[in-house]
């Protein structure tokens, strides 16, 4: 039975009905009330070598050792991380769906593997989210398997019956990639290492190819623009990447006794020297 009051809306199937009264009704000691976390993930369909190249999600059973994202460089980082999931409707009536995603990467090893993923106009992409707990106690299969599925009409089959198999304790959206951007990660602590990243998803219907990509944003690059005789300096715009080398350098060599070589694999990065800040001579 479904509900037909217009007034509030569009009509409601009678297994979302008893989902909400099942909510509405739960104890205040219930597990729905209290242990239900909710999550999300990123999947590109994109293939290096037959190979799923990245998976991107804020799932909390992630962070642990077993989960810990190791680059083939041995270098120990933080997971990329979905920050953001943010859904609307588009076209008549709103038939389509449109999707902003913010997530966040943690070295230039994760960005490029972004880049592949994700910062390609038309791409597929499968956005997921939801609870960890149905209203009734269970959890929720946050897993979905899409492995042998090679059209959007086979997604969205599968993901049809994945929502109904969880009671609609989540949902998801397949799209194309219609327009990306990354920026340096701005804020303090840890996340100054990361870089902060968005797409956006369009329903296949949409013609997305209309729409620009955007470049990414410039930013302040740090370096003075003249000379310091030439009076007070300001900082450039652009060149920020050119700021991100350096950070990386002085993060990578702060420590290295004089005369260190600073490597990645056999390749030499830079050397580490010392200068003496107090000399004050004229002379060159």
């Amino acid at each position: 039975m479904a509900s037909n009051n217009w007034f509030k809306g569009t009509q409601l199937s009678g297994k979302v009905l008893n989902y909400l009264k099942t909510r509405a009704s739960s104890k205040a000691s219930s597990v729905w009330r209290h242990e239900k976390r909710p999550w999300m993930r990123l999947l590109s369909n994109a293939r290096l070598g037959g190979k799923e190249i990245m998976t991107i999600d804020n799932h909390s059973g992630f962070w642990n050792r077993s989960g810990m994202y190791e680059e083939d460089s041995g270098r120990i980082t933080a997971r990329p991380t979905v920050e953001k999931i943010s859904i609307s409707t588009t076209g008549t009536a709103g038939t389509m769906r449109k999707a902003e995603i913010e997530f966040k990467v943690y070295s230039y090893t994760q960005l490029k593997q972004a880049q592949l993923a994700f910062f390609i106009p038309g791409i597929s992409v499968v956005a997921l989210w939801g609870w960890t707990h149905k209203q009734d106690g269970g959890p929720v299969n946050t897993k979905l398997n899409l492995a042998g599925q090679k059209s959007m009409t086979g997604i969205y089959k599968k993901l049809n019956e994945w929502v109904t198999g969880n009671d609609g304790c989540c949902d998801g959206m397949c799209g194309l990639v219609s327009d990306f951007e990354w920026t340096k990660a701005a804020a303090g602590g840890a996340d100054t290492k990361g870089f902060d990243c968005k797409i956006t998803l369009e329903s296949p219907a949409k013609g997305f190819l209309e729409q620009p990509s955007d470049p990414p944003s410039a930013k302040k690059c740090g370096c003075a623009e003249g000379s310091e005789d030439e009076g007070e300096s300001r900082e450039t715009g652009g060149g920020w990447v050119k700021q991100a080398l350096k950070d990386q350098a002085e993060s990578e060599m702060g420590n290295m006794d004089p005369g260190t070589l600073w490597k990645s694999g056999r390749v030499v990065m830079g050397t580490s020297v010392s200068f003496d800040s107090d000399y004050q001579g004229d002379d060159d």
